[in-house]
């Protein structure tokens, strides 16, 4: 038990100096140390009480009671001093509040100081303990350097801005030595003075000791840190302190890091500084207090010259959105034929172009977001123009800055204006006279209260950005009067004003745009030239610069929407366009339904068929003549081989003739890579399609022809033109494409959407393009659009003949087009069409009669076992009801869906079953076909599950299924299920239904009560509950004939289980026999159709013209979001349910199709785990340059919840095999309303990190170091982004595992933290164990699998391995920004990736857990891997619930009792989670559960049935599947008690329990007394050290001729005054007096002031030996010390009134102490208290919270309230045995301790 600062000051104040001061004072006082005499000392002769000279404040007022020295005590004024400085600390400490290190030590130095002056230095090692043990390492073992003062000022906020204005923060730095104190005056004269106007803040890291320094210089490194990544944002300083000067001030300006800052996310930094002794010696402070800002974030701090310049960067004339909005205002100002705002030369005026810049700003329809703080609060974000214009919102000061771009560009000086929460912007105006003039021009840099003086007077012209997007007038002068009063009326408002011609001089260049390479590193464009002048070609003509040679990245990230018309563009119509569709000239799609829509298609430049970036794809090297040739051999389903260009014979650059040669003849394209770079990158490739298949379903590689390159706001971008799906194939080392036969070529619907929008012309010839027999014929194609273009005059816009490879998310468009044709379909399901409500409103289901189930029926008809939770979802669903299935880790959700499938299959109704993973479409099919018997019913349509030809055949296997003889058995078994559960609910009735009074259950709890406290009601008790057992039948209760009972509703259970099948089956096929009959013609077409060798019809043919036929012969259908839209017309409905699985990675706008194929719709997913993945080109988390604050995109599964949709949660955990490997996240994610099963390995000792070991390890790899995705200095050999020590032992962890099978492959995972990690952990994988046992193994079911975080979710093994993957840094620094933990949402993933494992997890960690300082970190996500990274190091699982929310069970602590009487070894009430074994039992000699226990040894599993089972909803739950679940993990024995067997025949219980646990008959044991044991600690605390004992008789008396002048002895010293910083219990100590008092000093105290002191100084001794005591045990022992044996009530009172309520501290549990100094320094809690005193509430509540916290952190995890009470009453009692639970009080006095214990940790 660590003592904290405040704890230790206390003892020092309180417990250390107050019995050194008493002697002093006594020695010091002599004769007068009298009641009389100190009452005339302090003057205070009413006192009614004599002065306590033990407490502390008593002792400083009577040595400092009088100054002059006339009370004739011989102080030292030193000693004077130090006596007021400890009172005054005193008072300071007692008051409460945490204390720092620093005065902790001050507290400690003045009571060291205090004993020095009165003559006890040799008892200061106490002191010097303390101090020693001073939180931060700042007492006596802190080294010289610790000594000097650190003094650092510097500007508040840092960021990217600053830097590129060329900004240089000036940094002040004061070192000092011991005793010279930082003075409130120094930063006025020294340290804040500097030349400019930066406003600085003061950071201040105190001395930490007052050891000497040694001479000579020190020298000393300062750097500015941001804490999330590291980064050192500023370069160093290096300076040299001679120490002979006791101070050191400098001041420098630091040129600030720019690279750096390009990749800082927002938030703190720190002053970091190093100082280095010549013998080596290093300190480290570090000074917390600075705020760094990212890429396009900028805050008004540090002064207006700092902020104002970071603000300028951010007006950025050259973005090509800005020259377009620039060529508009000309033509706008060319057009007006009113030139009264023209310049003399006619030229047009500022006032013209800032009118003409507002009205094409207002054409582009932005609207404004609110700005929620001041700019000097937070960090706010600013857009680029670009991501301005496509978002169509922003806030005010994006406005302004767009505008004061588009002003600059056009020549206009403009100016920012800021007031608090207000932005506008101003201009300079050539109106006025000749001073008005000067006046503008003649100072640089304009104040804001200047530019408000200028405005007024018309100098300044002015533009309302909240008016220049809403209103036809925007700028002041034109305003009307009122309302341009107004605006000026907020003038005096102004906070900063920003001219930009003088900002660009001052070197506030603007921000380059910014990208982000192939690592994901931020980095800067080449910037563009600036216009010089108005009539610049770029800006009268940005649509039609000359086309690019080479590729240009897109300029920034952007948001996704839709962008509005461009006014800019030349938007004619084209002559060829198509008639509008009729869907667009249909009613207007509701709001929500036009957000689903822009959420799957992004148009904008970030989506990779709008603008394809180079890093992205491979070009293949293809000659244009042969583009054609290429997509007829693809097509034709012939294998191209790619190879690097440079494997060529001899010529490394091979002709067009060589080129032809090797693609018609040989198959094969070169790639104009190295040849290692090309092998990366094609197995970079494969593996990326190859997870996106699996996580999406969809096929997202495409050999792309043709680009078209053009310009969006002045951008060149390249898209791709005709896109071919195909798959990469390897063999060895040779790669090559195929088709992919489930789909088919397409032109880019992205581009004909954008460019239409854009320009207004369709390219017809691309969206029907001409078709050869092989597909698309190429050239005619590319032909024909460009004889498009240049009818559309369309000049500049160049159709490439590239080639290229390249991953494309084109199944959004898909479900796109489902929404845009078919919208009203879709929204016409309810759900649906909620959720085109305002979230927050209630679902209403449509009417709905069908009957629910209840559990037990349901659970019986159903072909795999279900707990009730699974079993209520399916009664609903399959009732016609929506709702919501909340499914945490291992609760068997795809058990669930299987279960609900067959019981709505049975029940008649039709089913979708809709995920984009794969796996979890796999896993419920599996379950169908294999363990249920019905795959043939299922259709497998999830993306590339199935050809064409494969659904034939599916087709073709159902229609042959033949109807089984499903037997009138069923109906039977039936009947005699219900009959079993009749009789077996009889039973749980009679033990526990509270009918007629007390239950069964109840009146035998109130019976031991009553037997265990001996009370005065036991007879009644007896008989209440033997007449409830008459009534109830119980006391005839046969366990023989309820076992047989069990036994017979287990076996006929699996009998209609297995009968389930043919039932169902008969029912489907009769229903499908029908609806053929019916169809007639239709029914022999589709038969001819499937029996096709090759069918005439594709897939979506075939569902759209047979749908009702394929229903019926296959009526449950696997499909993705994708696959819904792609094969299913949405135009009617297709089945009854929809389901979703993994609901959580689904967004709203990809489920709502597939939705409204169905009536009701099941969303099943866990909103604690994986959200949806972003789309295709969006910025992942954090990685948002514009700093425009998206958020994950929300799920379908989040959506329902928020909408009200009915929910359900699954609780029952079933994958851990171990709980500690759920125990984290059932406590920190849900609330630990997880049932999670207990394992026999967990109670054997702590987790073993071998192949076949279990639980949660921490493996600390050493020189483990992660190299950044964008080092300063390469690597030869290392892949960036990557901890190559780290991946290597988590390899060698690999092959280590497989070598331990050799038959087959281990079941294993590996997770890392980066994706780059990952991919070198799987080539470092193929190098040790061959290719293509790692490709076996990757294709194995339930075999290996090497993940990211980012897509771990779906999969389980035996074991994971993580590889943390990140490592401290050059400064010892771990970077905060975690991978994607250091993001919102961060604990999600780290939910998902803890909970894979079934047996084991070993994590693999370059650092300490405590290296990662995430009190620096406001991400949660970072805060929790901290906390299970300290629970995998401890060993240790927390508990999903406080041990005080489990009931304490008397029968089962009864039951426990005996058997341990027995010789047995029993824990009680097992397990970490509310579902508990109730007793766990051990033979003699195998060791405590839990404790070392031996493995091998049997281990039986006791199970009650008390109230945990009367919870429980169902038979399964009840009877049946925790005693299978339990068997299955391990446990050699699982035995149940019946409570009614129990009570007939205790004897044969215990001798049976004692048979299967391996123990000796019970007959064997002697009968014996319990022994005491020799010391405090009980057996059962192992590996507790012992505590030193002190018998009664060492406690110390008083005798009878000890007056209360004279001092105590030692032995007298207050029990809580402890020698050492060491806390601890200490025994219980008994006051006894040596003599007996004479009665009358009692008798006559109540008038004898004499007397009175008597009895008070014996009430105090014994308060000073056993307080806190009870007062009325006080009061018995003082009338006993006067020879009183018998205490009536009257004396008692009498007592109570002599002693009165001052003469100690009497607190509010009518405990009484010593002094209120002395509970503030109190043992935490005493041994054998019970040994002394006659109840449990004469032991105070404090000392039981702190006995029970004490237990509860040295038992496992897993114990009981009951485990917990019976180890307290084993510390309180050496003789516990005579004290049971039931014992009076007992209960709740440890129950409310340890309630309290639980709340305070």
């Amino acid at each position: 038990m660590k003592l904290n600062n405040r704890d230790l000051a206390l003892r020092g104040l309180l417990g250390v100096l107050p019995p050194h001061l008493e002697r002093y004072l006594r020695s010091t006082l002599g004769d007068r140390c009298t009641p009389e005499g100190l009452r005339a000392l302090l003057a205070d002769s009413d006192a009614s009480d004599p002065p306590d000279l033990a407490d502390l404040s008593t002792q400083i007022r009577v040595l400092t009671v009088h100054s002059d020295g006339s009370d004739g005590l011989d102080l030292s004024p030193e000693l004077r001093t130090a006596l007021r400085e400890v009172g005054r600390l005193r008072d300071e400490v007692v008051s409460g509040g945490a204390l720092n290190a620093d005065r902790t030590l001050a507290v400690l130095d003045a009571v060291g100081e205090t004993l020095r002056l009165i003559g006890a230095e040799s008892d200061q090692a106490e002191v010097r303990e303390l101090i020693a043990a001073i939180d931060g390492g700042q007492g006596a073992g802190s080294g010289p350097l610790d000594a000097v003062g650190v003094e650092v000022v510097c500007v508040p906020v840092l960021s990217y801005a600053h830097a590129v204005a060329g900004a240089a923060p000036a940094v002040s730095i004061r070192l000092s030595l011991p005793g010279y104190a930082f003075s409130s005056g120094a930063h006025a004269s020294g340290l804040d003075a500097s030349g400019d106007d930066q406003q600085r803040r003061t950071l201040v890291s105190e001395a930490r000791g007052s050891q000497e320094l040694p001479p000579g210089s020190l020298e000393v490194t300062l750097t500015l840190i941001e804490d999330d990544g590291g980064r050192q944002i500023a370069e160093p300083w290096h300076l040299t302190w001679d120490t002979s000067q006791p101070v050191l001030t400098e001041t420098r300006t630091l040129a600030l890091d720019r690279a750096n800052l390009l990749q800082v996310e927002p938030g703190a930094a720190h002053v970091r500084v190093e100082l280095r002794a010549a013998d080596g010696a290093i300190a480290v402070r570090r000074l917390p207090g600075l705020t760094v800002l990212p890429p396009r974030q900028w805050r008004l701090d540090g002064g207006g010259r700092w902020a104002g310049a970071a603000l300028a960067t951010f007006v950025q004339p050259d973005q090509a959105a800005i020259g377009a909005l620039a060529a508009e205002a000309l033509r706008l100002v060319r057009r007006d034929e009113d030139a009264e705002n023209a310049d003399p030369d006619g030229s047009p005026g500022p006032d013209a172009l800032a009118v003409a810049a507002c009205a094409a700003l207002r054409d582009r329809r932005v609207m404004i977001k609110a700005v929620s703080d001041p700019w000097q609060a937070g960090s706010h974000p600013i857009r680029t123009a670009s991501g301005l214009l496509e978002a169509c919102t922003g806030s005010v000061l994006d406005i302004a800055v767009l505008l004061a771009g588009v002003l600059e560009r056009l020549g206009v000086v403009p100016v920012l204006l800021l007031a608090p929460k207000a932005v506008f912007l101003g201009y300079r105006r050539p109106q006025g006279d000749q001073g008005d003039q000067e006046d503008a021009d003649g100072e640089p840099h304009v104040s804001a209260q200047d530019a408000a003086d200028l405005i007024q007077r018309g100098v300044m012209g002015m533009i309302d950005p909240d008016l220049a997007v809403g209103a036809s007038i925007a700028v002041l002068h034109e305003l009307p009067d009122t309302v341009r009063s107004v605006a000026l009326e907020t003038l005096p408002d102004l906070t900063l004003a920003v001219p930009l011609d003088v900002a660009r001089a001052d070197g506030a260049e603007p921000q380059p745009m910014l990208d982000r390479d192939e690592h994901d590193v931020v980095i800067e464009l080449a910037a563009s030239t600036r216009p010089g002048s108005p009539d610049d070609a770029s800006v009268l003509a940005p649509d039609a610069p000359d086309a690019p040679e080479a590729d240009r990245s897109s300029a920034e990230d952007e948001p996704d929407s839709e962008p509005g018309p461009d006014s800019g563009s030349d938007a004619g119509s084209d002559s060829g366009a198509e008639p509008a569709s009729a869907a667009a000239e249909a009613l207007p799609a509701p709001p929500a339904v036009a957000e689903w829509k822009r959420n799957l298609l992004d148009l904008s430049r970030r989506n990779p068929l709008i603008n394809r970036p180079m890093h992205d794809s491979i070009e293949l090297m293809v000659e244009p003549d042969l583009l054609g040739r290429l997509e007829s051999l693809i097509n034709a389903g012939d294998l191209v081989v790619l190879r690097s260009m440079y494997d060529a014979a001899d010529d490394a650059s091979a002709d067009a003739g060589d080129q032809g040669a090797l693609l018609t003849e040989q198959r094969t394209v070169c790639i104009d890579l190295p040849a290692e770079e090309c092998a990366r990158r094609l197995q970079t490739m494969a593996a990326s399609a190859r997870t996106t298949l699996v996580e999406t379903g969809a096929n997202n590689l495409y050999l792309t022809l043709g680009s078209l390159v053009w310009c969006i706001d002045g951008y060149w971008v390249r898209s791709p033109l005709i896109l071919i799906p195909v798959n990469l194939e390897q063999e060895g080392d040779t790669y090559g494409i195929v088709l992919d036969e489930a789909e088919a070529s397409t032109p880019n619907h992205s581009l004909l959407a954008r460019f239409k929008v854009d320009t207004g012309v369709d390219l017809v010839e691309l969206r029907e393009p001409v078709r050869d027999e092989h597909g698309i014929d190429v050239k005619a194609t590319l032909d024909s659009l460009r004889r498009r273009l240049r009818r559309a005059g369309r000049r500049g816009v160049v159709v490439e003949p590239s080639v290229g490879l390249g991953m494309f998310r084109f199944s959004t468009y898909r479900m796109r087009q489902d929404l845009e044709e078919n919208w009203p379909t879709i929204t016409s399901n309810p759900l649906v069409g909620h959720l085109l409500k305002v979230q927050g409103s209630i679902f209403v289901e449509p009417a709905n009669d069908d009957p629910v189930e209840d559990d037990d029926q349901v659970v019986e008809n159903l072909p795999l076992v279900a707990d009730s939770d699974q079993a209520r979802v399916v009664a609903d669903a399959a009732a016609g009801r929506s709702l919501v299935v909340e499914g945490p880790p291992g609760t068997g959700k795809s058990q669930t869906v299987a279960n609900l499938i067959f019981r709505a299959l049975a029940q008649g109704r039709t089913i979708m079953f809709v995920a984009e993973k794969t796996s979890a479409l796999d896993v419920v099919a599996r379950r169908l076909r294999e363990e249920a018997g019905i795959g043939d019913l299922l259709l497998n349509l999830h993306d590339n599950g199935m050809k064409p030809a494969e659904v034939c055949e599916a087709l073709r296997h159902a229609l042959e299924l033949q109807a089984p003889d499903a037997g009138a058995e069923v109906d039977e078994l039936r009947g005699r299920l219900a009959r079993l559960r009749g009789r077996l609910g009889e039973y749980r009735e009679g033990l526990h239904d509270p009918r007629d009074g007390a239950s069964y259950y109840r009146a035998r709890r109130e019976l031991i009560e009553e037997r265990d406290a001996e009370g005065d009601g036991l007879e009644q008790a007896q008989a209440t509950f033997e007449a409830r057992a008459r009534q109830t039948g119980l006391d005839a209760f046969d366990a023989a004939v309820h076992a047989r009972l069990l036994e017979d509703y287990r076996d006929t259970l699996e009998r209609l289980r297995k009968a389930l099948t043919p039932e169902l089956l008969s029912s489907v096929l009769a229903h499908r026999d029908r609806v053929l009959r019916e169809a007639g013609s239709r029914a022999e077409e589709l038969r001819r159709e499937v029996r096709r060798r090759r069918g005439s019809l594709n897939v979506r043919e075939l569902i759209d013209s047979y749908w009702d036929l394929v229903v019926a012969i296959t009526p449950c259908l696997l499909v993705s979001p994708d696959s819904a839209a792609r094969f299913f017309p949405a135009d009617r409905r297709y089945v009854d349910v929809v389901i979703f699985d993994e609901a959580s990675q689904i967004t709203v706008a990809g489920a709502v199709g597939a939705m409204g194929r169905g009536r009701s719709v099941v969303v099943v997913g866990d909103p604690k785990q994986m959200p949806p993945a972003p789309v295709p080109g969006a910025s992942k988390p954090g990685e948002d340059l514009e700093g425009a604050n998206r958020r994950e995109s929300g799920s379908i599964l989040d959506r329902c919840l928020a909408g009200g949709v009915p929910s359900r949660r699954l609780t029952w955990h079933y994958r851990s095999r171990v709980e500690s490997l759920i125990a984290f996240s059932n406590r920190h994610y849900y609330d630990g309303g997880l049932l999670t099963f207990p394992s026999p390995l967990a109670m054997a000792g702590r987790s073993d990190d071998g192949p076949d070991g279990y639980g949660v390890c921490l493996r600390r790899v050493e020189d483990g170091a992660y190299h950044e995705e964008k080092p300063r200095v390469r690597r030869p050999g290392v892949r960036p982004g990557t901890n190559p020590v780290e991946a290597r032992q988590v390899v060698e962890e690999v092959v280590r595992r497989f070598e331990a099978h050799p038959e087959g492959v281990p079941s294993l995972g590996i997770i890392t933290f980066s994706s780059h990690q990952c991919a070198a952990i799987e080539e470092l994988l193929r190098k040790e164990l061959g290719s293509q046992r790692v490709d076996e193994a990757l294709e194995a079911t339930d075999g290996l699998f090497v993940r990211s975080l980012e897509n771990a979710q779906g999969e389980e093994r035996d074991a994971i391995l993580f590889s943390l993957t990140f490592s401290a840094n050059e400064r010892g620094d771990i970077p905060l920004s975690f991978g994607s933990l250091g993001h919102a949402g961060g604990e999600r993933r780290l939910n998902v990736a803890i909970t894979r494992a079934r047996r084991q997890i070993v994590l693999f960690a370059s650092f300490d857990p405590e290296d990662l300082h995430v009190e620096r970190s406001a991400h949660q996500g970072v805060k929790d891997l901290r906390a299970y990274l300290e629970q995998a190091r401890s060993g240790d699982a927390p508990r999903a619930l406080p041990a005080s929310h489990s009931a304490v069970d008397l029968h089962r602590n009864e039951v426990a009792e005996r058997l341990r009487e027995a010789g047995l070894e029993v824990s009680v009430g097992v397990g970490h989670s509310s579902f508990e074994i109730d007793l766990v039992l051990a033979a003699p000699g195998a060791g405590e559960p839990g404790r070392g226990a031996q493995p091998g040894r049997p281990r039986v599993a006791v199970l009650l049935d008390g109230p945990g089972w009367d919870r429980r909803g169902s038979v399964m739950d009840r009877d049946l599947l925790p005693f299978d679940v339990l068997k299955s993990m391990g446990w050699e024995r699982v035995e149940r008690v019946w409570m009614p067997e129990w009570v007939a025949d205790p004897d044969a219980v215990v001798t049976r329990l004692v048979e299967a646990a391996g123990g000796p008959p019970p007959q064997e044991q002697p009968a014996q007394e319990p022994e005491e044991p020799a010391s405090s600690q009980e057996s059962e605390e192992p590996g507790q050290p012992e505590e030193p004992t002190s018998s009664d008789a060492e406690a110390g008396a008083v005798t009878a001729d000890e007056g209360p002048d004279e001092p105590r002895s030692a032995q007298e010293e207050p029990a809580g005054v402890m020698g050492s910083a060491a806390p601890g219990p200490i025994d219980y100590r008994q006051w006894r007096p040596a003599g007996e008092l004479p009665a009358e000093i009692l008798d006559r105290a109540a008038q004898d002031g004499a007397a009175r002191a008597q009895v008070v100084e014996v009430a105090r001794s014994i308060c000073a030996v056993e307080s806190p005591i009870t007062r009325h045990r006080l009061i018995v022992k003082v009338c006993r010390a006067f020879g009183l044996s018998r205490i009536n009530a009257e004396r008692e009172a009498q007592v109570r009134n002599i002693l009165g309520e001052s003469f100690a501290y009497i607190d509010e549990h009518d405990f009484v102490w010593r002094s209120m100094d002395s509970m503030q320094v109190a043992p935490p809690y005493r041994r054998r208290a019970l040994d002394h005193v006659d109840s449990i509430e004469e032991i105070h509540p404090r000392e039981l919270v702190a006995l029970l916290a004490d237990v509860r952190a040295t038992s496992p995890e897993w114990s009981s309230p009951e485990e917990l009470y019976q180890r307290a009453l084993r510390r309180l009692s050496t003789r516990w045995w005579r004290w049971r639970l039931g014992s009076r009080g007992v209960l709740p006095a440890l129950g409310a301790a340890l309630r309290e214990a639980e709340r305070e940790q």
